[in-house]
C-alpha cells in the first residue's frame, strides 16, 4: 500500500519573471494539494478457494480425511493434485484487482491590501479527479471432472480454466471506478 499527501505552492511566474503587478492576479500565488493512494490486489489462497472434496482424488470416503488442492503451474494454469498425501495449494501466486484514488486540489489565492495574511482563496478540488477503474475480484472458476458418484465412473479426473480466468468480476464502491466528484469554493482568511 501507498499513500502520499502533498502541498505544493506552484513558482509564481510574474516575481521570477519580472512581469507587470496586474498579471501576479493571474499567474501568481497558486497552490496544488492532494492525496493519492495505490495498493496491489489481496493474494487469492488458492487452499481456501480451489480444492476437492477428501474422497475424490483416493476414493476414500473415510470422515475427516483433508481435502486434496490444485496448484498453478509456470504459466499458471490449474494442475491436479499429485498421488500420494494431500499437499497444499499454491500461495500468493494468484492476486485481486489493485485500487487507486486521486484526490487533487488547485488553490489560487488573491491577497487582500498589504498584509499577506489577509486574501481570497479560490478553491477547485477533484475526487477520483483520473476516473481511475478500481477493480476489485478476479474469477479463477475451473471445470473440474472425475469418476463421481453421480457421474460416470470412467471419467478421468480432470481440471480445465473457465473462459473467463482472471477477467475481473467486480469492483471497488461504485461503478468501474466511482464517481468523480468536482467541487468549487471561495475563502476568506483575514
Amino acid at each position: 500500500m501507498f499513500a502520499l499527501n502533498y502541498v505544493y505552492n506552484l513558482p509564481n511566474v510574474t516575481k521570477h519573471f519580472g512581469g507587470p503587478k496586474f498579471l501576479s492576479y493571474i499567474t501568481d500565488n497558486f497552490q496544488l494539494s492532494g492525496i493519492t493512494q495505490a495498493m496491489t490486489g489481496t493474494p487469492i489462497d488458492l487452499n481456501n478457494s480451489f480444492s476437492f472434496p477428501p474422497g475424490s482424488v483416493t476414493g476414500s470416503d473415510q470422515y475427516g480425511a483433508l481435502p486434496a488442492y490444485y496448484t498453478l503451474d509456470a504459466q499458471g494454469n490449474p494442475l491436479l493434485p499429485a498421488i500420494g498425501p494431500p499437499g497444499r495449494g499454491s500461495r500468493d501466486r494468484l492476486r485481486a484487482g489493485g485500487m487507486q484514488t486521486w484526490d487533487m486540489s488547485l488553490f489560487k489565492n488573491f491577497p487582500l491590501g498589504k498584509n499577506e495574511a489577509r486574501y481570497l482563496q479560490l478553491r477547485f478540488e477533484a475526487f477520483n479527479a483520473f476516473n481511475h477503474p478500481n477493480f476489485m475480484d478476479k474469477n479463477y472458476g475451473a471445470n473440474v471432472t472425475g469418476p463421481w458418484a453421480y457421474a460416470s465412473p470412467t471419467d478421468p479426473l480432470t481440471i480445465t480454466k473457465n473462459a473467463n480466468w482472471g477477467t475481473y468480476s467486480d469492483t471497488y464502491g461504485t461503478g468501474p471506478g466511482g464517481f468523480r466528484v468536482l467541487q468549487l469554493g471561495a475563502k476568506i482568511y483575514f
